[in-house]
């Protein structure tokens, strides 16, 4: 089972709540200045660089937790994302902790390249069905 696959067997069992987040991700990061190379340099600039780094590097991803993507995304994003998606910030930083580490790696094919702007928002569309 390839990467795509599997993001779209987790997207498959997600519940709304999953699917409200991930389709506000998508459209936040399509208003992001940079789109995703934007959230990904800001992801960056707040500490979490190495786990970036990860994802975009051959090898394995480094995960992120609900509260590091709260510090690194901040909190006016997080509670933007979780206002269009109609939840709580604390299950928007979660779903994205979960998603965003797994979609940039597959985005960035692990070769250190920077990924497309807004490609992410595309491939999250896909998955989610947004």
């Amino acid at each position: 089972m390839g990467l795509l696959d599997a993001l779209t067997s987790i997207a498959g069992g997600a519940s709304a709540e999953h699917h409200g987040g991930a389709d506000a991700l998508s459209q936040v990061m399509q208003e992001h200045p940079g789109g995703m190379d934007g959230i990904l340099n800001q992801l960056k600039q707040n500490g979490l660089g190495e786990q970036v780094q990860s994802w975009v590097s051959p090898g394995e991803n480094k995960a992120i937790s609900p509260d590091q993507v709260q510090q690194g995304l901040g909190q006016s994003m997080m509670e933007n994302i979780a206002q269009r998606a109609g939840i709580s910030p604390a299950v928007a930083s979660g779903v994205i902790a979960v998603v965003l580490p797994l979609v940039v790696s597959h985005l960035s094919g692990n070769s250190g390249q920077p990924t497309q702007q807004g490609g992410l928002a595309g491939l999250a569309s896909k998955i989610f069905g947004a």
